[in-house]
């Protein structure tokens, strides 16, 4: 494909959204969830698709995530969509919504939990300070009543300032590891309000009675097969990313380009920076490279999933004469 084609695919498919979600809003103020969720799949594909397209333009290979780790989530959605689209669009579509909240809730107090415990233990240690601060007071006047010079001048070094004595400036240091103290026992109790409130919200979404058919399916996945039952696994207890790709036909993907990428994104791709002379090790020349090869490279993977998808979402929403028309657009701008 062309840089032409590649940028009128997107302007295409940023069209279409709009017009798709205009149509679903015109015949129902809140439309049903199965109506939405692969048109906001569809969304995020395109998103990341473009994320990736203003990597490649400027010439960098990551900004935050890398090029392949969005490419990676494009492979991934596309699944997604493609086995919400299938068959039983419904049921999918609803298992899909009902764990990604609860997934978000649960992440949400997984971070809380994290931020809760780093703040506990800085609380731990200003008060560890402070207890110290305050029994090297406690020895200096001692020290001073029994005129032991020696340990006075051991905790005078300590406590060193121009113009304050050793008590003063222990007196300041405690007021300043109190302020701390006080400004973070305010913001522990915050985040523990927070924490009550983000586990009441898994409550109830683990609850709510319209998914409650869901859960059932859940308590039906065999445990030894699927040890992480995800929204895919209900009915079909698939287990895992890779058994979704192979159950959609599409375990090549998996293993060619997605793999490709995953090794690059987990940081396995490290003897990439050498070449073999003979038998010695040389580093590769930076320069003789093209600097954003992993943006191009996974940008023009993103475009070959769109072209591939969009097709199936336009019959997914009826538009099955804009099928047509977009492969008659895109042929003659090969």
């Amino acid at each position: 494909m062309s840089k032409e084609s590649d940028q009128y695919l997107i302007n295409y498919c940023d069209e279409l959204v709009v017009k798709i979600y205009v149509g679903l809003t015109e015949s129902k103020n809140e439309p049903d969830i199965p109506a939405v969720i692969p048109l906001l799949l569809f969304q995020t594909i395109l998103d990341k698709i473009r994320a990736i397209q203003l990597l490649y333009e400027s010439g960098e290979s990551r900004v935050g995530d890398s090029s392949y780790g969005i490419v990676r989530a494009v492979f991934e959605c596309q699944w997604s969509l493609l086995y919400i689209l299938k068959e039983d669009t419904e049921f999918r579509s609803l298992s899909y919504y009902y764990f990604s909240r609860l997934e978000e809730a649960k992440k949400n107090l997984g971070h809380l939990n994290y931020l809760l415990s780093l703040r506990e233990s800085s609380l731990n240690k200003r008060q560890d300070n402070l207890g110290s601060i305050e029994l090297d007071q406690k020895r200096y006047r001692k020290a001073e009543e029994r005129g032991d010079s020696a340990r006075l001048e051991q905790l005078s070094k300590k406590y060193e300032a121009d113009g304050l004595s050793p008590v003063e400036v222990m007196d300041l240091k405690m007021k300043r590891v109190q302020a701390m103290i006080s400004e973070l026992t305010t913001t522990i109790e915050a985040m523990k309000r927070d924490k009550v409130l983000a586990e009441m919200q898994i409550q109830v979404i683990e609850r709510e009675p319209q998914f409650a058919h869901l859960r059932h399916e859940l308590s039906l996945v065999p445990k030894k097969k699927v040890r992480r039952p995800s929204w895919f696994s209900l009915k079909s207890h698939i287990g895992t990313i890779y058994a979704l790709a192979e159950h959609l036909g599409l375990e090549d993907q998996y293993e060619g380009p997605y793999g490709t990428f995953s090794q690059e994104t987990h940081g396995l791709n490290a003897t990439k920076q050498i070449a073999l002379k003979g038998d010695k090790a040389i580093l590769r020349n930076k320069e003789e490279s093209t600097k954003n090869i992993e943006a191009k490279e996974a940008f023009h993977a993103g475009i070959y999933i769109l072209l591939s998808i969009v097709l199936k979402f336009l019959n997914y929403y009826g538009k099955q004469d804009e099928v047509k028309e977009l492969r008659r657009t895109m042929s003659s701008m090969q």
